[in-house]
């Protein structure tokens, strides 16, 4: 069974929040020319598609370039002139934090600091506010596990997981601990009759994990909604 988030469900909760509760309509995406890159394009531009939003443009570019500067001129087209507005309100990068802040610092080079930049799994970190700046600000991303979640599941779970080990946990950790808790919750006292608890666990559904509340489908794999994070006044913050 897989308890980790999928990517079509990082690509849906990202377009989900961006288009229904920030109102943006439309998109381009920025990818590296590989498989994870190519694949979350064409997940995101269904999610977008399906909510009714417009998909402008997507560009790839070589999965070592570090200097994303070209990539994103090429993007946007002609160098806009101060205060002109860019072909588009949000550009998914499916890559890095550290290419995320690469994007934006691009796009706040070339006028266009008013398009939002979106990220995938990995860019919750003090080092995207550290090296990003200003540039940054606004970014979305989803992550499978926020542990400043307001939910109380994420809180004791954090409360005992630092009273057992005396650190912060990972996401690695959030979902053993949640793999956990869903098979012990399986087991009816005293059954050794393996066929009746994968029973019990195919019916999962709705279950309060700390890295996200859980459904398990027929092939085995989780239904989930990853947390959305963003960049706010600076910081980052819990959106969704």
């Amino acid at each position: 069974y897989r308890f980790g988030a999928t990517p079509r469900s990082e690509a849906e909760a990202l377009a989900q929040y961006a288009i229904h509760v920030q109102g943006l309509k439309r998109f381009a995406v920025l990818y590296p020319e590989d498989n994870y890159g190519r694949g979350l394009r064409d997940l995101f531009v269904q999610a977008v598609q399906s909510r009714g939003a417009t998909v402008v443009k997507t560009h790839g570019y070589d999965s070592e370039e570090r200097d994303l500067s070209v990539p994103v001129q090429e993007l946007l087209g002609p160098t806009p002139k101060a205060g002109a507005l860019a072909p588009f309100d949000a550009v998914f990068v499916p890559d890095t934090r550290q290419r995320g802040v690469s994007v934006a610092q691009a796009l706040s080079a070339r006028h266009a600091a008013n398009v939002r930049v979106l990220g995938s799994r990995g860019w919750q970190s003090p080092d995207l506010l550290r090296v990003g700046g200003t540039a940054i600000e606004g970014a979305i991303f989803t992550e499978p596990f926020d542990p400043g979640s307001s939910s109380p599941t994420v809180a004791e779970f954090m409360r005992r997981y630092h009273l057992a080990y005396g650190r912060t946990p990972d996401v690695m950790a959030a979902q053993a601990y949640d793999a956990t808790r869903v098979l012990l919750s399986a087991l009816p006292p005293g059954t050794s009759d393996r066929t009746e608890v994968e029973e019990r666990i195919r019916r999962v559904r709705g279950y309060p994990g700390a890295s996200g509340t859980i459904s398990l489908l027929e092939d085995g794999t989780v239904q989930k909604v990853p947390a959305v994070r963003g960049v706010r006044g600076g910081r980052i913050v819990e959106l969704q």
